[in-house]
């Protein structure tokens, strides 16, 4: 189960954020994003974009990871999926250069253009609890500390209506 993860995670391209706004009960946006080996994962934004200040005065925001894979009919209801509950952080200078040549491996040249205008910004995104859904009745808390699911999540299930 812990490689399905792992591999659910490498195969989605980009994530869904949600954020705490200062204006609006929330935001959202969409971003590519990169995920290192101590499973923190970093997305690259304008300061431009509507979702920046959101992005920049928050402490914390959720992720939602979503398979692509909708080849079934209902598949909807049951698709694979990551929610992940992260502290953000903006990434430290001293990491940038190493930041950028991951999400270049990964999206290609265009990160080069966009790393040289000076309102692409890095954060970091660092993972504090979360919930791994492969389908119904398989879904796995991911505690705090934990970098894979650790526990199922069992209860009495869905019941029918009388």
């Amino acid at each position: 189960m812990i490689s399905k993860y792992i591999d659910f995670i490498s195969e989605c391209r980009s994530v869904t954020i949600a954020i705490p706004a200062p204006s609006h009960p929330v935001d959202a946006c969409h971003l590519p994003f990169i995920k290192d080996e101590s499973g923190t994962i970093y997305i690259l934004t304008s300061q431009i974009a509507s979702h920046y200040e959101a992005l920049a005065s928050s402490k914390g925001v959720s992720l939602m990871f979503v398979s692509g894979n909708m080849s079934k009919v209902g598949a909807e209801f049951a698709m694979e999926r990551c929610k992940l509950h992260c502290q953000i952080e903006l990434t430290e200078n001293h990491k940038r250069d190493e930041v950028l040549m991951g999400f270049k491996a990964r999206y290609g040249e265009i990160v080069d253009t966009l790393s040289n205008f000076q309102d692409f910004i890095l954060f970091q995104l660092i993972p504090k609890n979360g919930v791994f859904i492969r389908n119904f009745g398989q879904a796995y808390k991911i505690l705090e500390g934990d970098k894979l699911p650790s526990e199922r999540i069992t209860g009495s299930g869905h019941q029918k209506r009388n």
